[in-house]
């Protein structure tokens, strides 16, 4: 079994289409891609729900390009499922330090209580220009 990544840009094509047919014609233009790209049959290729969902919730009205991994089987049925990065073990630790210090760095809902209660700072009216004008006249 072959794993290929491919990336179909939808936007060329799907801006071009009625708004109420794009979730259809969008899943039929990657079926037509897939197929071009892996030199299959449109009926050979199958695509996965998980890929199917997250075209007709998001691709087909930001019109973004699906980044999909192809699974090749040996009869020639091509399977789509979408992309996901994987994390590897060594990034791990480094990513769960982040967190702790950023926890850290939060401040706790008592401390922000505290800091309220603390400094209630009164504003003291400013003086307008005409009453600092008579001023400096009457003192001369």
């Amino acid at each position: 079994m072959a794993n290929r990544l491919l990336t179909v840009n939808i936007r060329n094509y799907i801006n071009r289409q009625p708004r109420g047919k794009r979730r259809n014609r969008a899943v039929r233009y990657i079926r037509e891609r897939i197929a071009h790209y892996t030199g299959t049959e449109i009926e050979n290729v199958k695509i996965d729900k998980k890929l199917n969902e997250a075209i007709f919730k998001v691709y087909s009205k930001t019109a973004l390009p699906v980044k999909m991994k192809l699974d090749i089987d040996g009869s020639g049925i091509v399977t789509a499922s979408p992309f996901t990065a994987t994390i590897t073990d060594s990034s791990k630790p480094a990513e769960e330090g982040k967190k702790k210090e950023n926890a850290d760095k939060k401040p706790s809902a008592e401390k922000v209580n505290e800091k309220k209660a603390e400094k209630p700072k009164e504003k003291e009216p400013k003086e307008s220009s005409k009453d600092s004008k008579k001023e400096s006249k009457s003192k001369e």
